[in-house]
């Protein structure tokens, strides 16, 4: 399978796929993970040296109620600023999608629109600590 997935740690079962539109798109491509940059070289002057955890943005341009609903739904109650997950993602330095565990973030509204379908803007959220799993439970 070769798409984004995700659910609460604390939750046995299946994983979730976002409503279409609370799905994140970074530019028309899939959800990436962010490995830390390199902080030094080594004797051959090649990058060496990562210090940190990989990261991924969830994003969307536009989301509606069902998006938020989803999302909503990935933490205990409306007051938790951030929650463990699982989810699977892009990783570019494997060309491969991988499972991993991490901390899902408060998400973001840059604004919401007057009126329209999808009158949420800018949706963000931000998993950090990210760390490679082999299965969903």
């Amino acid at each position: 399978m070769s798409h984004f997935l995700i659910k609460k740690a604390s939750v046995a079962g299946e994983p979730s796929r976002p409503p279409a539109s609370a799905r994140p798109v970074v530019e028309g491509s899939p959800p990436i993970v962010r490995h830390p940059q390199s902080t030094f070289v080594d004797g051959q002057g090649y990058p060496a040296g990562q210090y940190g955890y990989p990261e991924v943005v969830l994003g969307t341009p536009r989301t509606d109620d069902a998006g938020l609903t989803f999302w909503n739904s990935m933490y205990t109650n409306s007051t938790v600023a951030y929650e463990l997950v699982k989810t699977r993602l892009f990783d570019p330095y494997t060309d491969s999608w991988k499972l991993y565990s991490g901390v899902l973030w408060r998400y973001t509204i840059g604004e919401t629109a007057a009126s329209g379908t999808h009158p949420y803007v800018n949706f963000r959220a931000r998993v950090t600590k990210l760390v490679e799993i082999v299965s969903w439970d």
